[in-house]
């Protein structure tokens, strides 16, 4: 800042300004008392003499006006904006300075940006470069679309360059793929008519981005490592929504994001791999995903996997519609052929036959739910599955809440707090397969239909265990021609029931039940029932004696492994609907009566009754009995 010396001053003339004195020497004026300086302060080259205004160093202005030359304004690059210029040329000029000068910030204004194809070697609109961000003022604001002259095949943006590209980011912006335009009338056979496709990319972010109205896919990586997806809207394309394929996508983050019906052209397609990824969100061998608080609606499916590794879903919203599943998982000709797990999520089909809530396929190796709130025409349907475990996990408004049809001699959990709300027909677990497993800790609360039901194919060993069911349904039933082995214990349905059809190696243990039900014929041995509390049995043509009855402490009259008899005239023919042949009965003399003789087991009728006499013809005594096995 100057001063305003006097002119034409004499020696020791005074001068003040700004609370400093200044006396004049008789050359130049000298300031009087200690006084800050701009070198004292470090602004020592600030020039007041060039720009007596001007408030840094002309190198550090220098250095800032690098630093501001690090953001491109497509407007500065000739785009308009208008919503009817082609302002693709700007555009690819405004990102090609960014990357020369070894990365920057392509910046657009608020606008719609229309776009034409590249007339060179890429097929795309606009070219990503690495090192390169797409910035917009506002995601509703800042729009680039395709015009309506475009042909077909054409992504609106693509790093396609041959190479590995790196270091993208695209955020708040709104990519319009224009799909309604003449070109497009040929879907869907469009290709590539995507929002953004990057192939081979690393370390690439997309944040708080619209993509709507492509042809096909709204965002398409192919293989790629190191991709961060969040605060996306993703809506109306005809191809997936997000489409994560190639190579396979490795190290893949997806959260707070939303899609809307996505994916009906590649059901047009004709090819049956293209229509597996008419998803939503696809991921094709895509490994160590996460996806976490997004809500995806329509699809046809909501979420579709096929194959990968270590996939992780957390509450997270899929609603599935007519004929396809919610959730579609596929296994893949790689090892392991799929894992996901899905926590605190909540999963709708639609309820006609084929729309499931969850379907596992083609060998889909593992997939886990916990905490996850699943409905469907079968909430989970494993047609040809793996490892399936499900924790605490309700089941609502199903035909079965889950079907096991095939799971590849895989084991199978369903557990820790599991609940079946209701089931329209069907059952809450149906088992139609030789797998192995444990059912532990489910609660039962529909009316309708069978609880747990082993059809004849299922010849695997099965432990059924911590159920409860205060309905007056049939809690597990084994159907004929099963052969597996099958221990039922404390199961909690005193109105409920357990129905073995099937006829051989069931244990019934430590359960209180309204009715234990046999329904096969003949004397097949290895059924065991054991410490149980049973209100009413239905033997059907089945012979009780052939089973093993043991330690109940509440059965129907005629069901006791022990009990008394009071001798009459020394003799007493106990009825007895399990007593075995040969069976071993031990006596003791409870209480005496009458002259007391030696005890002996007389005639044993299978299944009938046994006689007990004493050798004194006038004992009257009160005899303890047991069956022993």
């Amino acid at each position: 800042m100057a001063i305003n010396f006097p002119t034409s001053p004499s020696t020791n003339d005074t001068h003040t300004e700004n609370a400093i004195t200044w006396i004049f020497n008789g050359t130049s004026w000298d300031a009087q008392g200690e006084q800050v300086t701009a070198s004292s302060i470090g602004l020592g080259s600030v020039d007041n003499t060039s720009d007596a205004d001007k408030p840094i160093s002309t190198a550090t202005q220098a250095a800032l006006d690098d630093k501001a030359e690090a953001v491109f304004n497509v407007k500065n690059y000739g785009a308009a904006g208008d919503g009817s210029t082609d302002d693709r040329a700007s555009i690819d000029a405004a990102i090609t300075a960014a990357n020369s000068a070894g990365g920057g910030t392509v910046y657009f204004p608020d606008g719609t940006y229309m776009v034409s194809k590249n007339t060179g070697t890429p097929k795309q609109a606009i070219s990503l470069l690495s090192n390169v961000a797409i910035v917009g003022q506002s995601r509703e604001g800042a729009t680039i679309k395709l015009l309506d002259s475009v042909a077909g095949d054409t992504p609106v943006m693509a790093a396609d360059t041959g190479g590995t590209a790196e270091n993208i980011s695209i955020s708040n912006i709104t990519i319009d793929g224009n799909k309604s335009r003449p070109a497009t009338s040929t879907l869907p056979t469009a290709g590539e008519d995507e929002g953004i496709n990057i192939k081979d990319g690393q370390n690439i972010l997309i944040h708080n981005v619209r993509v709507k109205d492509c042809a096909m896919d709204g965002i398409d990586l192919d293989a790629g490592t190191k991709i961060a997806l969040s605060n996306l809207y993703v809506d109306n394309n005809g191809g997936a929504g997000i489409h994560a394929a190639g190579g396979g996508t490795v190290y893949l983050s997806l959260t707070n994001s939303q899609f809307y019906s996505n994916g009906d052209n590649r059901i047009q397609n004709g090819n049956a791999e293209v229509a597996k990824s008419a998803a939503n969100i696809d991921l094709l061998v895509s490994n160590y995903v996460t996806i976490s608080n997004c809500v995806s609606v329509g699809g046809p499916r909501p979420l579709g996997i096929y194959g990968g590794l270590r996939t992780h879903i957390s509450n997270s919203i899929f609603i599935g519609g007519s004929g396809y599943p919610a959730v579609d998982l596929r296994g893949r000709a790689t090892t392991p052929s799929g894992e996901a797990t899905f926590t605190n999520c909540r999963i709708i089909g639609h309820t006609g036959s084929t729309a499931q809530g969850v379907e596992i396929n083609d060998s889909f190796d593992e997939a886990i739910f916990n905490g996850c709130h699943i409905l469907g025409y079968n909430g989970i349907d494993v047609v040809d599955g793996g490892r399936l475990h499900v924790n605490g996990c309700t089941f609502d408004g199903n035909n079965h809440g889950i079907l096991i049809q095939e799971t590849n001699g895989k084991e199978v959990f369903i557990g820790a707090g599991t609940v079946f709300e209701d089931a329209l027909f069907g059952n809450d677990v149906r088992i139609e397969d030789d797998c192995k497993g444990v059912i532990d800790g489910i609660w039962q609360k529909t009316s309708g239909g069978t609880g747990i039901f082993f059809r004849p194919e299922s010849d695997g060993k099965w432990i059924v265990r911590n159920v409860r069911c205060e309905t007056s349904r049939e809690v597990v039933q084994i159907d004929s021609g099963s052969i597996g082995e099958h221990v039922m214990e404390n199961i909690h349905a005193p109105s409920g029931a357990i129905e073995i059809i099937g006829s051989a190696n069931n244990t019934v243990r430590n359960c209180d039940i309204g009715t234990l039900k046999f329904n096969f014929s003949g004397a097949t041995l290895n059924n065991v029932i054991e410490r149980n509390k049973i209100g009413a049995v239905t033997p059907g043509s089945s012979v009780m004696s052939s089973q093993k009855w043991s330690e109940n402490y509440s059965v129907p009259a005629g069901y006791e492994t022990s009990g008394t008899a009071t001798l009459v005239a020394g003799a007493v023919t106990v009825n007895n609907n399990i007593v075995p042949s040969g069976a071993n009965i031990s006596l003791h003399r409870q209480s005496v009566g009458g002259a007391a003789g030696h005890l002996s087991i007389g005639t044993i009728t299978p299944g009938t009754s046994f006689e007990i006499s004493s050798s004194s013809g006038s004992d009257t005594s009160t005899i303890f009995w047991k069956i022993e096995y």
